[in-house]
């Protein structure tokens, strides 16, 4: 151990005495550690959409809250969901058992009154006296415990329905998560793009200014031309500001969403597709997927069923007169009364994204083909200021008039993409409120 302490402290003698000669050396560490840490600080992750869906789903609190219910869930509700999955195994049995009782009853019956043999009938009658017997010892001994699975029934039966649809519901919260922040990713492209078309309107303007104060000086123009453009040119720089002050709030947004904090940097690198493909769907098609995996649908269908069950089990556990079995039966008819409802209107919402997505494609598609003749122009546009045939004003002008068109194409494509991933969201059963 002594030997190791010489050794350091002999190390440690060796580099002071180095770093006296050569005081650079240690400086020159230190500068390198510094640059370093102050490069790591300034490094910004640039964020594409892609990289801002992944983000979101790491850091959003509601598909956290989610995966917390499922656990809860399951940790809290085990025993009971076991005591009560014993008890309908138990209630099916019975009911079974009653079932076959009462066909055997019945046969019983119908062969006393076709019978003309004495001795037979007497062996039928001793033999449905048997059954009835049974039926009611047994009914007897078990009308408690048709009683308590239905006052369990419909709680226990909502709970493993919840469990069963926590995972597919955290599915679907992710896909509307991302779908949202899709269309805000798109809205901050697009006021991009306006910032752009503003920014060139503004230089423009400054353009035609600068040419019309010329014009005043040779006595070619009036100075209520200039004060006109001055007037032009301060609006349009307002607009620049307020742009500029609408991008930052929703880059701001986007920060809180994706839980970037705001004093951060946020490098996004905004791109609209400029390869999306037209896709054809068929709505009988939709309809029917949605129908299959929409979750509300599902749960008032549960609902519909567990409902009958109750109905039938009452008319088990109580007397025909008691209000139970009316009240059983009178809530199944509700309960299917507000299925076809729901249906309804879950088809009405299918039909409606389903035409908006056409109207959009449609939309698309004639953009595009107007595009052609858009960029046709401009090429011989280029030709003409090539050759000096027309002015710089003029080529910047008419420049600036197909860059406008290009960006309704681009907001067709946005309009486009939202409303296919729309549709994406209807084949998954999913809603967007």
């Amino acid at each position: 151990m002594r030997r190791v302490r010489s050794g350091i402290c002999i190390l440690l003698t060796c580099f002071l005495v180095f770093t006296s000669y050569f005081p650079s050396f240690g400086q020159n560490a230190a500068n390198e550690e510094d640059k370093t840490t102050q490069q790591e600080q300034k490094k910004v992750v640039k964020y594409d959409l892609k990289a801002l869906s992944d983000r979101l789903v790491a850091e959003n609190a509601t598909i956290k809250k989610l995966n917390i219910d499922k656990e809860l869930l399951k940790i809290k509700y085990e025993d009971n969901l076991k005591e009560y999955n014993d008890l309908s195994i138990q209630a099916e049995q019975y009911e079974e058992f009653f079932s076959g009782l009462e066909t055997n009853i019945a046969y019983a019956d119908k062969a006393i009154k076709e019978t003309t043999n004495p001795t037979e009938r007497q062996q039928m009658e001793i033999y449905k006296q048997n059954l009835l017997y049974s039926y009611v010892s047994i009914y007897s001994q078990n009308i408690n415990l048709f009683k308590q699975q239905l006052n369990m029934m419909q709680s226990m039966e909502a709970l493993k329905l919840q469990q069963k649809q926590l995972p597919q519901k955290i599915e679907n919260e992710i896909a509307l998560e991302k779908f949202t922040l899709q269309k805000d990713y798109y809205t901050l492209c697009m006021l991009d793009q306006q910032l752009q078309q503003l920014k060139q309107d503004l230089a423009n303007t400054r353009k035609s200014l600068d040419l019309e104060r010329t014009k005043v000086g040779l006595n070619l123009s009036t100075q209520l031309n200039v004060t006109a453009l001055e007037n032009q040119e301060r609006a349009l720089s307002l607009s620049v500001q307020q742009m500029e002050n609408t991008i930052n709030m929703a880059i701001d947004d986007l920060k809180t969403k994706v839980g970037i904090p705001l004093e951060e940097g946020l490098n996004i690198e905004l791109k609209i597709p400029t390869d999306s493909v037209l896709k054809d769907y068929s709505l009988s098609k939709l309809l029917t997927q949605f129908k299959e995996k929409n979750l509300e649908l599902e749960s008032i269908k549960s609902q519909s069923s567990v409902l009958k069950t109750v109905y039938e089990r009452s008319k088990l556990a109580y007397d025909k007169e008691n209000n139970k079995i009316r009240i059983a039966e009178l809530e199944y008819q509700q309960s299917l009364l507000d299925e076809a409802a729901l249906e309804k209107d879950l088809e009405a919402y299918v039909k409606q994204v389903y035409y908006q997505y056409l109207q959009a494609k449609n939309d698309l598609f004639h953009k595009k083909l107007s595009q052609k003749l858009y960029e046709d122009n401009e090429r011989i546009l280029d030709i003409k200021f090539g050759q000096g045939l027309i002015s710089e004003l003029t080529y910047t002008l008419q420049k600036q008039e197909a860059q406008k068109f290009y960006v309704e194409v681009k907001q067709a494509v946005v309009t486009y993409e939202n409303m296919k991933k729309q549709i994406e969201l209807v084949e998954k059963g999913i809603i967007v409120k």
